[in-house]
């Protein structure tokens, strides 16, 4: 019965990745959120709400880690809602700061604590090495949200301005309602105390640099995820606008590279054994996509998107897969929140230093600038990663 419910776990999971993913406001966010703000002061919301996203990550992870994950992520789901229907009542900018500052804080106690709840399931079911596909499952159907979320987001922007908000923040609550039918997988735990609290956020972020194997490989994630997320979150949109993409077409071309990257990632998750592979592929990937972009047409812009939106979709499959693979389960969600904490990091760094320069020279410059970080950070990890894993260290 016990191992039922197990199972039971991860189809929840997949109907609770299923309703956060359609996300109305893909259409229609600039043109409500540039009724508030410029599109400068939107990319400082953005990064400086990260931030707290940052600060949250680790003690939200601890706090899953000693409480249990289903709590948090209810929780958060919960919280993230919220933030996302007092968005759609904005009446300045002020909510804007309001709603995607609450909405930092749900994201925060979700991350790390959702994955791991998954992980820890298939632990105890024996399918840990199930959990690659279950990633590109997962991702597949938040694609498949996103498609038809953004072709409906616009109609329904016509017959209410805040509603594509507003049933975003419905699909989060009702994801929070689903995660209460999860049951906690049955991993070491400690009854909670600050002290206790203090001491499972040191030991988790201990555990991501006990030796030089794990050190250098949350180095290599926070290069690829951070440089890759900054695109998937950001650039993605201003560089496909300044290559002549209108909304339509970008609706096309967005879609279709979800979908080609879905059903791709369930194929890669076949070959998930072949770790070397992807190490090498994931940054190559992404430089050659950051550099073609740059000095792309139309065409060679499709490629260039889909190498870069690619990778960073790998991260969640590939990345998280070896990952988990060498985090503890009593420290899994503490460590997943350092990584992501790391990514994050990043992001707000490239998206607070690059802002400038996309006003001034464009998203064609910035994705030079981004090739360039890519290849002076990105390769001497790769090759720091490979020799580890070579000598076993």
């Amino acid at each position: 019965m016990y191992k039922k419910r197990l199972e039971r776990n991860i189809f929840l999971s997949y109907v609770s990745t299923f309703l956060v993913s359609w996300l109305f406001f893909i259409p229609i966010w600039f043109s409500f959120e540039t009724q508030f703000a410029n599109p400068g002061l939107l990319s400082v919301i953005y990064a400086l709400t990260y931030v707290i996203t940052i600060i949250l990550e680790i003690p939200t992870g601890a706090l899953a880690d000693l409480i249990g994950r289903k709590s948090t992520v209810i929780t958060g789901s919960i919280i993230q809602g919220l933030g996302w229907i007092l968005i759609s009542q904005s009446k300045g900018v002020e909510w804007l700061w309001c709603g995607y500052g609450i909405g930092a804080i749900g994201g925060a106690l979700i991350s790390g604590a959702n994955t791991a709840l998954v992980y820890d399931s298939l632990k105890e079911l024996g399918r840990e090495r199930y959990f690659a596909r279950f990633s590109s499952l997962s991702g597949l159907l938040f694609r498949v949200g996103m498609i038809f979320s953004s072709f409906l987001g616009g109609y329904i922007y016509l017959i209410n301005k805040g509603l594509p908000y507003i049933l975003v923040g419905v699909n989060y609550i009702l994801a929070g309602i689903v995660t209460f039918l999860i049951i906690e997988p049955k991993i070491d735990s400690e009854k909670f105390s600050f002290q206790n609290y203090l001491r499972q956020t040191g030991l988790g972020v201990k555990h991501l640099l006990a030796n030089e194997k794990i050190k250098w490989y949350s180095v290599y994630y926070m290069i690829i995820g951070g440089t890759t997320w900054y695109f998937q979150y950001f650039l993605n949109q201003s560089y496909a606008t300044l290559m002549g993409f209108d909304e339509i077409q970008r609706s096309w071309l967005f879609s279709s590279v979800f979908l080609i990257i879905g059903v791709l990632g369930l194929f890669i998750a076949k070959h998930v054994s072949k770790y070397k592979f992807f190490i090498v592929m994931l940054p190559v990937l992404t430089i050659v996509g950051y550099f073609s972009g740059a000095v792309a047409n139309s065409l060679v812009a499709i490629v260039a998107i889909f190498l870069v939106q690619f990778t960073g979709t790998l991260r969640f499959s590939i990345l998280d897969q070896y990952a988990n693979d060498q985090i503890e389960s009593r420290y899994r969600a503490t460590a997943l929140s350092v990584l992501n904490m790391s990514v994050s990091l990043v992001f707000v760094v490239l998206s607070l230093g690059l802002s400038s320069v996309i006003d001034s020279h464009g998203a064609k410059i910035v994705m030079g600038i981004m090739g360039m970080i890519t290849l002076i950070a990105g390769v001497p990890a790769t090759i720091k990663v490979l020799v580890n894993e070579r000598n076993g260290k």
